[in-house]
């Protein structure tokens, strides 16, 4: 169900902001992945439905704020803040529930600063917060319970590992091993890398 929630978030972002075209061929290729990229989904283990559903949900309701093509509609300034507001709440409960949509959710951040450098000097910016720890309840509740279970269990994958890769040859790997790879071109080597 999420996945076709996902699809039908991302086709709606992109016919709103693109064209039907382009909504038409993201969809045929969020249906018709690779095929390496079906199998490894099928059989690896996490929230990767949860996290692309969360992922473009709020990136959707980022696009409807600050993308939005039609002015007329958005002259009110309760519409406004119900849509930071639906942000906020969305941004809290994705990062409760997959803690990898804090990309998204620094992203978001990212381009808002680009689009107003003193936004969070501003209302919608409490608004934001304000629906942000709302949305963020449920994990705010379940680490004050369990002793802060939700956190150790994250430090212990990216602080307690031992044998870490150095950065330049991770993504070296991930250049040319694992893109490929999941793109079903691992038969093409690149040469002078080793993998």
């Amino acid at each position: 169900i999420l996945f076709l929630g996902s699809m039908i978030i991302c086709f709606i972002l992109i016919n709103k902001h693109f064209s039907i075209k382009e909504a038409s061929i993201t969809s045929l290729l969020f249906i018709f992945p690779p095929s390496l990229l079906t199998e490894s989904s099928i059989i690896a283990f996490g929230s990767h439905c949860e996290s692309i559903f969360f992922s473009f949900l709020t990136i959707l309701i980022f696009f409807e704020i600050f993308f939005r093509k039609n002015e007329n509609n958005f002259g009110k300034k309760g519409n406004f803040y119900i849509w930071i507001f639906l942000f906020g709440l969305v941004s809290g409960f994705s990062l409760y529930f997959v803690y990898i949509s804090l990309y998204t959710l620094v992203t978001c951040l990212f381009f808002w600063f680009i689009f107003d450098k003193k936004f969070f000097l501003k209302k919608s910016f409490l608004v934001y917060c304000s629906s942000f720890l709302i949305g963020f309840i449920p994990w705010l509740y379940y680490n004050f319970t369990h002793s802060f279970r939700g956190i150790t269990i994250m430090s212990s994958r990216y602080i307690g590992v031992s044998k870490r890769i150095p950065f330049f040859v991770k993504t070296v790997k991930y250049l040319s091993f694992d893109i490929p790879y999941a793109l079903t071109f691992h038969h093409i080597k690149i040469p002078n890398i080793v993998v």
